[in-house]
């Protein structure tokens, strides 16, 4: 794909575009990290939209009222990712231990914090500028590669090795194949679904807070491109939709490609009404994939 849009578009090879892809397919595919282990293990999450945006607005409205200066970005960053990690665990109890359904239970948490946060910055301009030392990481370089790539990289390894050689991998897989198999077996199936929620709520937060040092500052809405586009790189990535097969690797694949698909969009100036479009499309088809190979494992 790479390839034949630079033939016809020279610029789309150039050294600025693809940092700029890079960029974009490291935020896109560090928030989907968290939707993978949900539909890994059979749910869904609904709320990574507006988890992202209150990251957003939490690193760049908190800094003055907590007395945090430039160089305590960091602790800013560990309150905020203790809360997105939060409703990561409230979305995963709602589902676990109240037996709500994922939809249901994730949607109606991004519905609360978008309330929350429109409540809160309702009497101030929403949004603000990013800390400068977190700017200044976010467009920064390291050895020819974006900062921001490096920390995928890192991303990438982790749980990539978590999935695939920690018994807790193992528990997600089972999980999303039968969660009765996997109870019987002795597998904690209620603290594992909830886990894999806090990761989301997790995966969220980062995205949040490198996205908002990416560009700057933040805004309410900020996450409103995130939610279709993480369902669909997790599709794209060869994830089974309704759970126990795939891995983060695929959705790293899907990422580039989906980058490159909205690259490809933009440089043939496609209306954004038409990658809508495509998204869907790809959604139903990845979905009837899904289910096809899942009736064909269970004939015998």
């Amino acid at each position: 794909m790479f390839i034949a849009v630079s033939i016809f578009r020279p610029e789309f090879a150039s050294g600025g575009h693809i940092k700029v892809m890079m960029i974009d397919a490291a935020i896109l595919g560090i928030l989907a990290l968290g939707q993978t282990f949900t539909i890994l293990e059979g749910g869904i999450d609904l709320s990574i939209e507006w988890n992202m945006c209150a990251a957003g607005i939490m690193m760049t409205m908190l800094q003055k009222p907590l007395g945090l200066g430039d160089g305590q970005t960091w602790l800013l960053m560990l309150i905020t990712l203790t809360v997105t990690t939060g409703v990561g665990f409230l979305n995963g109890f709602g589902v676990a231990y109240l037996g709500i359904n994922p939809m249901i239970m994730t949607y109606g948490v991004n519905t609360i914090i978008q309330g929350v946060v429109v409540g809160l910055t309702s009497s101030t301009l929403p949004g603000g500028y990013a800390p400068e030392s977190l700017e200044s990481f976010a467009l920064g370089t390291f050895l020819g590669l974006p900062n921001l790539l490096w920390v995928w990289i890192a991303v990438t390894t982790v749980f990539t090795l978590v999935l695939a050689c920690t018994p807790f991998g193992r528990k997600i897989y089972a999980v999303g194949n039968n969660e009765t198999v996997a109870y019987y077996s002795g597998v904690k199936v209620k603290f594992i679904k909830m886990c894999a929620y806090a990761i989301s709520g997790f995966a969220a937060g980062l995205g949040g807070i490198l996205f908002t040092g990416r560009i700057g500052q933040s805004y309410l809405g900020m996450g409103s491109f995130v939610l279709f586009q993480t369902i669909a790189v997790v599709a794209v990535g060869g994830t089974s939709m309704i759970g126990g097969s795939g891995n983060y690797i695929g959705t790293v694949a899907g990422a580039f490609i989906l980058t490159i698909t909205n690259g490809l969009l933009s440089a043939f100036l496609i209306p954004a009404a038409v990658q809508q479009i495509v998204y869907g499309i790809i959604l139903l088809i990845a979905v009837f994939i899904s289910i096809s190979r899942k009736k064909k494992s269970n004939v015998i």
